[in-house]
């Protein structure tokens, strides 16, 4: 259980103030032991009031969620001190989400209208097309020369079973770069 959540189970809310402050209410509610507990929990509970640890990306990609937008667009509306005031734990997720809709409501478009890049039917194979071509024959190659002790590949020093796999590879290599 956090030590906020522990806090609401007991009857109690709490919001940060300047500095490592917190205040918490109502007062009447505070017995001397959850005086106590609060005094010991402070940092905790400061740290989950105000967000800290919370990684930024994680924040605006929840918050793109929820407004149905493109988290890029988002990280375009901030500075980078914004990012850094959000991992610092300055920013709450409540204030963030308020400023996005904010903005939403004044004509900021947060979702990204481009869309999607389709590849023609007849365009040529792509990288993982061709890789998929040569890549058996660059991993047989790999395998041995690390294996192989007669085999130094920087010196281009190769045993005779290692020249033969590096001839292999560069063939298929070559034979899938050339257009048919």
């Amino acid at each position: 259980m956090t030590a906020l959540a522990y806090l609401h189970a007991n009857g109690l809310d709490a919001e940060t103030l300047m500095g490592n402050q917190i205040a918490v209410w109502p007062e009447d509610s505070i017995t001397p032991e959850m005086e106590r507990w609060i005094s010991e929990h402070k940092s905790q509970l400061v740290a989950e009031l105000r967000g800290c640890g919370e990684n930024p990306n994680e924040l605006l990609l929840a918050i793109a969620q929820t407004l149905q937008s493109n988290p890029a667009r988002l990280r375009a509306m901030l500075t980078d001190d914004d990012m850094q005031d959000i991992a610092e734990g300055l920013n709450s997720p409540a204030d963030m989400l308020d400023f996005f809709r904010l903005a939403q409501e004044n004509g900021d478009l947060l979702a990204d209208d481009t869309p999607e890049p389709t590849r023609a039917p007849e365009s040529s194979p792509g990288h993982v097309e061709l890789m998929q071509a040569w890549k058996p024959a660059h991993d047989d190659l790999i395998n041995h020369l690390m294996a192989c002790s007669a085999c130094y590949a920087p010196r281009a020093r190769y045993c005779t079973e290692g020249a033969e796999l590096r001839r292999a590879y560069l063939e298929s290599y070559q034979n899938a770069q050339q257009p048919e």
